[in-house]
């Protein structure tokens, strides 16, 4: 249930920001304090997954040799690679292009960067999807 909801909250609050900023004619301004209160909730989502899917690998492994000797851990693997590189632009939106935000530039970069972020978000989506339909190792 937490994975669930972390991602739900992620995902979808991404996929709000992105289609909001991709329409938006608000003041710089008004996108800042939409983007600082999406990152406030991203991170705690973020957080919750990185708990639950550090979980999840530890009851379902016997060793961290089942994350490349397995169909599920190969895939769990992937997942995990994809998770990284969506926190990571994330992280960068926030830190780097948020500050930007008082400048059409930053909106327009910040637009680029989250739909990518989006796009990324969802090929782990798909991944979690082939992950689920795997057996699982044997713990």
């Amino acid at each position: 249930v937490g994975r669930m909801a972390g991602a739900t909250l992620w995902v979808g609050g991404l996929a709000v920001l992105a289609t909001g900023l991709a329409r938006s004619s608000r003041p710089a301004a008004e996108t800042a304090r939409q983007v600082e209160r999406f990152s406030a909730a991203a991170l705690a989502s973020a957080g919750v997954l990185l708990l639950s899917g550090l979980g999840t690998t530890w009851l379902y492994t016997e060793s961290w040799s089942d994350l490349w000797r397995t169909q599920w851990g190969r895939a769990l693997s992937a997942k995990l690679a994809l998770l990284l590189l969506v926190a990571g632009l994330g992280a960068y939106n926030w830190k780097r292009l948020t500050p930007q935000l008082g400048s059409d530039d930053g909106v327009r970069r910040l637009r680029t960067s989250a739909a990518v972020e989006l796009a990324l978000a969802f090929l782990v989506l798909v991944v979690t999807g082939i992950l689920v339909a795997l057996p699982m190792p044997a713990a």
